[in-house]
């Protein structure tokens, strides 16, 4: 779906030459300054929104991609994750942010990416597996003490909790005839045998 890029995130986009024969649009008047502390005036070039949940909206333009996080993301802990993922020790690992830090955008921290090609949804078969691999084996290579910090604890576990909180609201209690999603009994089985950090139930070793 492409639609007109959202207000609160324009002044985020770097500045691009607008389409021929289109004049600009100006700068957003509520829309905080840009980077380099000016006013960013938008085109009439397409914008993709790739996701828009409440934890995280994604927009698309051409080759920059900005990310407004959840309202209560913890920004400190953002920060840092953004930083490392900039360390030139993980230069050949990870896809680095445009931006050392995050901006804030209507009470929503904002970082900005390069655009990567993602993986087909309708071929997942294509994934670069082995890719994928060397990439977490360098990952894994890279001392934790030579990263800016302090590192802090992946939240793969409190996302297991917050989406089982989830599933459980948006589930039901089971009625007379049987629980309406009995799908949902099977996921909260599967959780229940992973150990209790990993799905956020203590703490992590």
């Amino acid at each position: 779906m492409t639609v007109p890029l959202p207000a609160a995130l324009a002044a985020y986009v770097p500045e691009q030459p607008a389409v021929p024969e289109q004049p600009a649009v100006p700068a957003v008047p509520d829309a905080p300054d840009g980077p380099a502390g000016r006013r960013t005036p938008l085109d009439h070039a397409p914008y993709e929104v790739l996701a828009d949940r409440p934890d995280g909206t994604v927009v698309r333009s051409r080759g920059v991609v900005v990310k407004a996080h959840a309202a209560d993301t913890d920004r400190a802990a953002l920060d840092v994750r953004l930083r490392i993922a900039r360390d030139p020790a993980l230069a050949e690992v990870l896809l680095p942010p445009l931006r050392a830090g995050a901006d804030e955008v209507r009470g929503r921290p904002v970082s900005l990416w390069p655009y990567g090609s993602p993986v087909d949804p309708e071929h997942p078969e294509d994934a670069p597996w082995e890719d994928a691999a060397r990439l977490l084996a360098r990952l894994h290579r890279t001392p934790a003490g030579a990263l800016p910090g302090p590192v802090p604890p992946m939240r793969g576990p409190a996302k297991v909790a917050r989406a089982l909180e989830r599933m459980g609201r948006a589930a039901g209690p089971a009625g007379p005839y049987g629980h309406p999603y009995p799908e949902a009994d099977g996921i909260r089985a599967a959780a229940g045998r992973l150990p209790a950090w990993a799905r956020g139930a203590a703490p992590a070793p």
